[in-house]
């Protein structure tokens, strides 16, 4: 059935009227939500994520046209389909430039409206279709890729390819910059779902106050400034997928409601007496130790369990060096053609190094880092004076030494100065300026830490 799965909102009043024509569309695939006027309507579209609204023109108190204007300002993407019993083109014309897909007269001809209702139905599917591809085309060769070819991160690659066509709750874990929000694209993009919202929450991002409406919705009159009713986020993911990313800053009387909603599907906007339904696979992603927070607290253990139905843990970059080489070749291919800068390699001394390198941010952090040394390369080949100092001449700490006398504290650090400032002119072949830059220093700074501690190292021959 071309209608499957799609969620119409029948607004008749006559009550036979509305029971045959639900009765109808529910036959032909059609999730069917049938209403008896246009306050009902709005309701409904405030509960719930509607794809088309069939409704009466004729109807008490708000009428059909003023309900397509009205339900645009709660669902800009509905599609509307008039019925009228007046078979005036003045009627018609309106309720088109109004934003109405079609009109169908009154009494209903079944089978006019199920060509009507298959048109809408198709031209949804196609501007769905459309945005899709456009998310995959601009993700294919872009710099928001998933790629690595290391046994740990094949081993994630297909525990959530094999998750993805289920409706179970994923919990990715991770540090911060592995590429959390990445796989969860991935997830999605392979799901039943994929066609229906994908929507996205920044647990963190969010003020603790304005949580609970955020996410699951308010009232008018629910609290100061709630001057009109408000969808929450889990609202406009219904039949389709909701992340959460940064879970463990979720409030702890938010992850009550968040909770409710995993075990039956239902929960209480902010001020509302009577529950909401919601159909949502849930993604939640973190790179705090939940189990941790939950032994000190700060998570709820149930909630934890509910979420981890699949973990699935991204390991670091450190831990998966064969991906590095890959991970490099791509933004470095990526940002030359998008920063238009002409050719560029790596050396295979800069390749080493950024090999080498522990990568604490991450993908993140190398993706940055590419971008960084091919926008201020001045060679097509990028070598070791391109590199950030952090890379080149990375920080060992070590255990300070026993403090059981006297320290020459002055001593230590021109020891440690010297000794930075020979590997940056060693790593920049004796180049000064490549040297200052990499240490974060002036030329002139520079000249007069070499006078300082009597360091001659001219130009590298």
């Amino acid at each position: 059935m071309i209608a499957q799965g799609m969620r119409l909102l029948l607004v008749e009043d006559e009550p036979l009227q509305r029971e045959m024509l639900g009765s109808h569309l529910q036959g032909h695939g059609y999730v069917v939500f049938p209403v008896g006027s246009a306050e009902e309507a709005l309701e409904e579209l405030e509960s719930h994520r509607i794809d088309i609204i069939l409704t009466d023109f004729k109807l008490p108190g708000i009428s059909g046209l003023e309900l397509i204007d009205r339900s645009r300002l709660v669902n800009p993407e509905v599609s509307v389909v008039l019925m009228t019993a007046y078979a005036s083109i003045d009627v018609a014309i309106k309720a088109l430039k109004q934003g109405a897909e079609d009109f169908v007269t009154k009494p209903v001809d079944l089978d006019a409206l199920d060509a009507i209702l298959g048109r809408t139905v198709e031209k949804r599917r196609i501007i769905s279709e459309n945005d899709r591809l456009r998310r995959r085309l601009a993700q294919v060769g872009g710099e928001r890729t998933l790629l690595g070819e290391s046994f740990p991160f094949r081993q994630v690659l297909d525990l959530a390819r094999r998750v993805a066509m289920t409706d179970s709750t994923v919990l990715i874990q991770g540090e911060t910059g592995c590429g959390k929000e990445l796989l969860s694209d991935l997830i999605q993009r392979e799901s039943r779902r994929r066609e229906q919202p994908y929507v996205k929450v920044n647990c963190g991002a969010l003020p603790r106050e304005l949580f609970e409406s955020e996410l699951f919705g308010h009232r008018r009159g629910a609290f100061t400034g709630a001057e009109r009713d408000r969808a929450g986020r889990i609202s406009e993911a219904d039949g389709g997928t909701l992340m959460l990313d940064e879970i463990g800053e979720l409030p702890l009387e938010a992850q009550v409601k968040l909770l409710r909603v995993l075990q039956d599907g239902s929960y209480n906007p902010v001020g509302a007496d009577r529950a909401v339904l919601a159909d949502i696979r849930l993604i939640a992603c973190t790179n705090r130790d939940l189990t941790a927070m939950a032994a000190q607290g700060d998570f709820r253990e149930d909630l934890y369990f509910r979420l981890s139905v699949v973990p699935v843990t991204i390991p670091p970059l450190r831990e998966r060096r064969e991906d590095i080489g890959p991970l490099l070749d791509h933004f470095v291919g990526h940002f030359v053609e998008r920063l238009n800068t002409g050719a560029k390699e790596l050396s295979s001394s800069a390749r080493d190094a950024l090999i080498k390198y522990d990568w604490p941010g991450n993908v993140r952090e190398l993706r940055n880092v590419c971008e960084r040394i091919v926008l201020l390369a001045r060679e097509p080949v990028i070598d070791m004076g391109d590199l950030p100092a952090e890379v080149v001449t990375p920080i060992v700490r070590h255990d300070p030494p026993s403090l059981a006398g006297p320290v020459d504290l002055e001593a230590v650090v021109k020891d440690i100065e010297q000794t930075y400032i020979l590997k940056a002119l060693d790593s920049c072949k004796g180049n000064q300026t490549r040297a200052a830059e990499l240490l974060g220093l002036s030329e002139r700074g520079l000249r007069y830490k070499l006078r300082k501690y009597n360091i001659s190292r001219g130009p590298h021959r």
